[in-house]
């Protein structure tokens, strides 16, 4: 099986290309490169991740997937999903895992520092240097629940979601203000306790759902060129582009293949 692994990108490195190439889908890729349907996406050893198809994430997402290894099996976690929409634009989710609880939608933010946001407010804050300096970025609670009415249009009705928005470990969560049911918003570290906790208290679907579920989303996502991923930060709200603009001077991205 050939995969390509996962490296750093440089905040200074080339200029994306702009042309429209073509994107084989993912089931087209899994063919041209002899995976089975249900091959894992990816594979974390140590500390590289190998996918049969172009990744790009921020180290904090990078992190993430680390931590989501030891909590998921690998054909159920699914990174850096892009998904079409109805008006032909695209829905970027960071990260997707399924288990017979349901399927956990997670927003990773790179945030450190003191942070301040209520679920009601559309900006959030983001406070360094012992209060000299802030930054605004958008609701994430609004951003994640955006991703899963997205979800919705093509996973079961009666499936439970549970949005997770993760800061670093050193971000500090100053007051938070969130009463949605099954939503959590919390630093990395304080991950595998949330998701414990909720496999604990709710099974809610079989085997055979979980994996339903997994081969409906393998086939809704799209494998996307660059020029795709330019295209879906230009057609963001302005709010949004400006924070994924930023993101993409800390990506870690595909670099040459191993075999």
């Amino acid at each position: 099986m050939q995969f390509m692994r996962i490296g750093a990108k440089s905040a200074h490195g080339q200029a994306r290309k702009t042309s429209p190439p073509s994107s084989p889908s993912l089931a087209e890729w899994r063919r041209l490169e002899n995976l089975a349907p249900n091959a894992p996406l990816h594979q974390i050893h140590r500390l590289q991740i190998y996918s049969p198809y172009p990744v790009e994430l921020t180290p904090d997402e990078f992190r993430l997937a680390f931590c989501l290894r030891r909590l998921f099996p690998p054909t159920q976690i699914f990174l850096d999903n892009y998904f079409t929409r109805s008006n032909e634009a695209t829905t970027q989710v960071d990260c997707l895992a399924v288990n017979r609880s349901g399927i956990f939608v997670f927003e990773s933010k790179g945030y450190s520092g003191w942070v301040f946001g209520s679920e009601r407010n559309l900006k959030w804050t983001q406070i360094l240097a012992y209060g000299n300096e802030k930054h605004y970025f958008f609701n994430p609670i609004r951003q994640n629940q955006q991703h899963i009415r997205h979800l919705q249009h093509f996973l079961p009705n009666d499936t439970q979601f549970y949005s997770v928005v993760v800061f670093p470990s050193d971000a500090e969560l100053k007051k938070i203000e969130c009463t949605s049911e099954n939503t959590y918003v919390c630093r990395q570290i304080q991950v595998p306790a949330i998701i414990e906790q909720i496999q604990q208290q709710e099974i809610a679907l079989s085997d055979a759902e979980v994996a339903q579920i997994c081969a409906k989303i393998r086939r809704a996502r799209f494998r996307t060129t660059e020029y795709e991923r330019l295209r879906h930060v230009a057609k963001l709200p302005d709010e949004l582009r400006e924070e994924e603009s930023e993101q993409t001077t800390r990506i870690l991205k595909v670099s040459t293949p191993i075999f």
